[in-house]
């Protein structure tokens, strides 16, 4: 049986602490996370809070609260809200050295106010149990207790419990070991769910640069909801295996060998009971293996490595009610497909003096995609490859330049002629170069240039109805200077230049007709200086500036360029930001932009960025 019974597991997690020693608990960090983000009409919150309060006489609290919540405001009368709250209460004494005894409270209430479906339901939870640590690298726990569960209106009570074993590495036998048991369940009347995960690692580390480990987790859940204010049930059930291993081996002082492989299978079904009658029962079921090689040569200043990649995915559907076949959905909603991809890869680092380093890496892949539905033409062959060359060089220790160019093709080929008109190919070439200049520490200018140009082509067109082969073309070029100390008085600059250029292509003439140009300008400078103690203060403008021109053709068949209006934003932007560690971190940032837009239109947009984290 590829699934075994859940209760079976459970049984066998409460003799784990026989094998295990080492007495010990584990120390909880409090922290405190606020983040608050506005963006024109949308707010974002977003608030975790988690402390550890111990109390006299072997008592302890621990509180823990997550808070989100996501308000699009169109307008002044109609809010959108969306909410998610969970609260949860942990009572704990300590009974013995190795055992906690205790009581559990969690709320969790969401609410939907911006999709317009009856997304809202609240869950309710008080439970009472123990908590074993006979050993610092085990700990079992058992609750149980009352839930409640409001959905659609409709409020169901029952029991809940909840069983969990996880443990810490532990060694046996010269082999880490590390398991982890949860299954919990809710019974509510005419209802039950059930929430089963099994994980378990086993890995050895033989020498140097050479390992090997095993993991196995299994998954099993079965939840039953409503669906309706009239009572209308929906069941799903979710089987999951997953078998992954990840070798590590040095053959050679300069050679290492990587091999990783994960076989999985995962099945879900879903029935519902409409009007107490059952709708059909609707299945799928996934398998796949992915497998992956890399072989690592390092001598000298030189490195290279040569992998592949192979990975097989496999959906099969059915359903216990008949669906119409449909040349766009298949014979059940979703036709039953094969998928397989073969990827090699290589790459070379070299380093032929300590001012100069090359890097080469090339990709080819092959996806292939099929379907046994004679209704479904969406049948595929996908050929991508592409390659890197960059090279650097630190001519001192204040000046370094870069040059990098890419190229990448991707060739789509439908096997149906039904779908045979968009084989396309997709060709993308890039070059870049970058210069940073740093003659002292108060003074860094960085500056890089790229060209892009991206060719799209269609196998069967038709030149004297409709053109669908295009060419864009970009050029970017960016300035960053800042002049100062970074924990003294700074001055920022930074400008980003965009020239965009949209056309129809024809491939075998390589010409163009012009439709768009494009030029975006992006702009931000300004200061930054301390104010008191660690708080920094920073203070500038912001700007965006796009102008577009379009071409149309004329009686006489010339293109005529016509200028459109300006999209316009900017605005102050003010910082503040207190780093004083990993521990204690903060900053707001709040701008306020004017924004004209192409029609006409000009109104004023709120920017805030608030983030908080506090470890105490």
């Amino acid at each position: 049986m590829l699934f075994p019974r859940p209760r079976n597991i459970i049984l066998l997690s409460l003799f784990i602490p026989l094998i295990l020693s080492d007495p010990g608990k584990t120390q909880t960090t409090n922290v405190l996370q606020l983040n608050f983000r506005q963006d024109f009409n949308s707010y974002l919150w977003r608030t975790r809070f988690l402390r550890v309060i111990p109390l006299k006489n072997k008592h302890q609290l621990v509180l823990s609260e997550i808070y989100n919540a996501d308000l699009l405001q169109s307008s002044i009368s109609s809010d959108k809200w969306k909410d998610d709250h969970l609260f949860t209460l942990n009572y704990l004494y300590d009974l013995t050295p190795w055992i906690r005894v205790g009581s559990l409270v969690r709320s969790k209430i969401f609410a939907d106010r911006q999709t317009g479906f009856l997304n809202d339901f609240s869950t309710h939870l008080f439970a009472a149990g123990w908590i074993a640590s006979p050993t610092r690298k085990l700990e079992i726990r058992n609750y149980l207790g009352w839930k409640s569960d409001r959905r659609y209106d409709r409020t169901s009570n029952g029991l809940f419990y909840q069983i969990q074993s996880a443990s810490l590495p532990f060694e046996v036998e010269e082999y880490s070991n590390q398991l982890m048991v949860d299954f919990q369940g809710d019974n509510f009347r005419g209802r039950r769910n059930r929430d089963f995960l099994f994980n378990y690692r086993l890995s050895r580390q033989f020498y140097t640069n050479t390992s090997d480990s095993l993991n196995v987790q299994i998954g099993y859940r079965k939840k039953t909801y409503f669906i309706s204010e009239t009572g209308d049930l929906e069941t799903r059930i979710e089987r999951e295996t997953n078998l992954t291993n990840w070798l590590s081996y040095q053959i050679s002082p300069s050679i290492l060998w990587n091999l990783s492989t994960r076989v999985y299978s995962r099945s879900s079904s879903v029935n519902q009971v409409v009007e107490q009658t059952s709708s059909g029962r609707r299945e799928r079921e996934d398998r796949g293996t992915e497998w992956e090689s890399l072989l690592r040569f390092r001598l000298g200043g030189t490195r290279t490595g040569i992998g592949m990649r192979y990975s097989s995915h496999d959906q099969s559907y059915s359903s216990s009610i008949s669906i119409t076949p449909s040349p766009f959905i298949g014979s059940i909603g979703i036709p039953d497909n094969r998928s397989r991809t073969f990827a090699g890869q290589a790459y070379l680092h070299w380093a032929p003096s300590s001012k100069d380093s090359l890097t080469t890496r090339i990709t080819i892949s092959r996806f292939r995609y099929d379907t046994p539905d004679s209704n479904n033409f969406d049948d595929r062959d996908e050929f991508r490859s592409s390659i890197l060359l960059g090279y650097e060089r630190r001519f001192s220790p204040s000046l370094e330049i870069g040059v990098e160019s890419r190229a990448y093709l991707h060739h789509l080929v439908y096997l149906f002629s039904d779908r045979s008109a968009n084989n396309n190919w997709n060709r993308i070439i890039q070059l870049g170069t970058y210069l940073r200049f740093r003659p002292n520490p108060g003074l860094t200018w960085f500056q890089r240039a790229e060209v892009q140009a991206n060719y799209t082509t269609f196998d069967f067109e038709d030149l004297q109805f409709r053109i669908r082969s295009f060419v864009y073309r970009k050029f970017t070029i960016i300035d960053s200077i800042r002049i100062g100390s970074q924990h003294n008085f700074q001055f920022r600059l930074f400008h980003r230049m965009e020239l965009e250029e949209n056309g129809q292509l024809f491939w075998r003439t390589f010409s163009e007709q012009l439709l768009l140009n494009r030029r975006n300008h992006y702009l931000t400078f300004g200061c930054q200086y301390p104010i008191i103690d660690n708080l920094m203060a920073h203070i500038g403008v912001t700007g965006y500036l796009r102008r577009e021109w379009r071409f149309k053709p004329s009686s006489l068949g010339n293109l005529i360029k016509e200028k459109q209006k300006d999209f316009l934003s900017y605005g102050p932007q003010v910082r503040l930001s207190l780093p004083s560690g990993r521990k204690r971190q903060a900053s707001v940032s709040i701008s306020r932009l004017r924004i004209s837009t192409p029609s006409g239109q000009s109104y004023a947009v709120n920017q805030v960025d608030l983030n908080a984290h506090w470890q105490f």
